[in-house]
């Protein structure tokens, strides 16, 4: 356990003042920079840790990314509570998507009504 806290140590101290102002900038920026930006630069400061790997970047459902230290999968994000950003890092969670797809049905043809009043 102690190379795991000390990779998360490292990897704490190397994002806790990057990762608010990435943030800040992606909201201001959102419009005309490409992400994958972000998510290489949140990569190279990753893998400069011993013992992290870095697994996806992400903008949305929050910012942040997802890496790996020895087999657990972990999401660093931020987010906004007030005026403050907060860091919070938890247990990554593999969810499956469903998707419910409603057959490309016609809508159905008028029919004059045979009633008469």
């Amino acid at each position: 356990m102690g190379n795991q806290s000390t990779a998360l140590e490292c990897l704490c101290k190397a994002m806790d003042d990057l990762i608010p102002y990435l943030y800040s900038r992606w909201q201001d920026e959102k419009g005309h920079e490409d992400f994958k930006d972000y998510e290489n630069l949140m990569r190279r400061v990753v893998e400069k840790v011993e013992g992290a790997t870095f697994v996806q970047g992400y903008n949305y459902p929050f910012f942040g990314f997802i890496f790996k230290i020895a087999e657990t999968d972990l999401v660093y994000s931020v987010k906004e509570k007030g005026e403050n950003l907060c860091r919070d890092i938890k247990p990554a969670v593999k969810q499956a998507v469903v998707f419910a797809v409603k057959p490309n049905k016609k809508p159905a043809k008028k029919q004059k009504s045979k009633l008469k009043i």
